[in-house]
């Protein structure tokens, strides 16, 4: 099912009275992907209210908090997805790029960097990581680990634009 006939669809049960806790999660995931956050945390907290205590709405809730740039929050729901059970990394990952989004860069790395020993093989974790190297002015090391991803001038530019960022 497309995320269009799945709007299609709870909208037409929602419409008619029909609620329940994964209904009003799967709205909340539509609202996610059409961007538009303060709809979807809306419906995260409806199925959270209607007893959906997973991890994956907690999860779901924290990544559309960090998009409003409301850091305690969304880590408040990173950690309850955390203690529901949801994937580790993922959780990690998530509070690291907030601690990134926050200007925390060396606590960012500290998380960063167990958990790519965890799992070196993880992009993500690899990008994040050295984005927060860059913030740190740390080209070297950011280099060492895109060096397989990026050319040296890709990474140039990456670093300069991050740079830019930073000071901005």
């Amino acid at each position: 099912m497309t995320f269009e006939s799945a709007e299609f669809y709870s909208d037409y049960l929602l419409e008619r009275g029909y609620q329940s806790q994964e209904l009003l999660f799967v709205r909340g995931k539509i609202y996610a992907s059409d961007e538009e956050p303060a709809n979807a945390i809306e419906f995260f907290n409806q199925s959270i209210a209607s007893g959906n205590n997973s991890g994956d709405v907690f999860n779901a809730l924290g990544v559309e908090y960090s998009k409003l740039n409301q850091f305690s929050e969304a880590i408040d729901a990173f950690n309850t997805a955390r203690l529901r059970g949801f994937d580790e990394l993922t959780v990690k990952n998530n509070l690291a790029v907030i601690y990134i989004a926050q200007g925390n860069n060396q606590k960012a790395i500290s998380v960063l960097t167990a958990l790519l020993e965890e799992v070196p093989e993880n992009k993500k974790v690899r990008s994040n990581l050295a984005i927060a190297l860059l913030r740190t002015g740390d080209m070297t090391s950011a280099k060492s680990l895109l060096k397989d991803d990026f050319s040296s001038r890709e990474l140039m530019l990456v670093s300069q634009q991050i740079q830019s960022g930073v000071s901005q």
